[in-house]
């Protein structure tokens, strides 16, 4: 990383002079002073430089801590646009729709539509269960139901819907509650779309 680059040469230049200046301090004062007169001088170098190189050490760790903070930071927050964006669009080939309390569809991405072949509009209001079997939608009515007030997640993979034109889909599925800010319960599923088998079909 550049910055942290630019960090490490000026610690290391900070570092360089210090011991440098405190080389030829001490060199000198052996040459313009007594003996022991010099040892003293050459202690207080000796401490001052130590002094310079920790205070040098804890300034740029500082500035370090800051730096990766600062990442950390960013990082996050491109993360958090990057999905605000999306997210009627979603990631590729991965089908994101909510439903509300009455398990009733009140959203689906971009993603999801295509792989049902519905436009939102078609499926607006209606059960979201519609597009499956009688076993899986008696299963999903269930499992959800039981766990509405508690907000648990659960999973369950490789559900099969059946498409606008017909053709069944299997999904590999994940089910999540969640509490919304208006306390309205909804759950989101997230399915990314798998092959199907021959015996599948």
């Amino acid at each position: 990383m550049k910055q942290f680059d630019e960090l490490r040469l000026k610690e290391g230049v900070t570092i360089g002079l210090t011991l440098l200046f405190s080389i030829a301090g001490t060199a000198y004062t052996f040459q313009i002073f007594p003996f022991w007169i010099a040892c003293s001088f050459s202690v207080g170098i000796g401490l001052l430089a130590t002094s310079i190189i920790g205070l040098t050490f804890s300034r740029y760790s500082a500035e370090k801590q800051k730096a990766y903070e600062k990442m950390a930071d960013d990082t996050i927050a491109a993360f958090k646009n990057t999905f605000e964006s999306e997210l009627d669009d979603g990631p590729p080939e991965v089908g994101v729709f909510y439903v509300d309390k009455d398990l009733n569809f009140c959203y689906m991405n971009r993603e999801m539509r295509r792989i049902c072949g519905y436009k939102y509009r078609e499926i607006e209001g209606r059960k979201w269960t519609f597009m499956c079997s009688r076993a899986l939608s008696t299963w999903l009515n269930n499992i959800v139901t039981k766990w509405m007030d508690d907000i648990m997640p659960i999973a369950r993979p490789y559900i099969t819907i059946r498409t606008k034109t017909g053709a069944y889909v299997k999904l590999l599925a994940f089910i999540s509650l969640m509490e919304q800010p208006d306390n309205n319960t909804k759950f989101q599923v997230i399915v990314n779309i798998v092959p199907m088998d021959d015996d599948d079909e």
